[in-house]
């Protein structure tokens, strides 16, 4: 899956958080776009906010429309090195 940095503040979500585009997520997206969905990082939760370490959100507890990929206002792709970035947790 493609990976996404979210470039604007969403209450409780900070502008940085990695997102992941489902393409084949049809229930919570749409047919044909699917959904981002905020990914595990390096097997551990995203913060909330820019200050807080200790606190997180688990993957797939955000989710965007997919076509929200392709705003350049609200996500930029980044490459996802060494699959750092995922939804299931293992």
């Amino acid at each position: 899956m493609k990976a996404y940095k979210l470039l604007r503040d969403v209450p409780g979500l900070p502008a940085g958080s990695i997102f992941l585009h489902d393409k084949k997520d049809s229930t919570k997206g749409s047919i044909g776009c699917g959904c981002l969905k905020n990914a595990w990082k390096d097997g551990n939760c995203q913060p909330c906010t820019d200050n807080d370490d200790h606190v997180g959100w688990c993957a797939e507890t955000h989710v965007f429309p997919g076509q929200l990929a392709k705003d350049k206002n609200w996500f930029k792709r980044i490459k996802n090195k060494k699959k750092q970035y995922y939804l299931k947790h293992t």
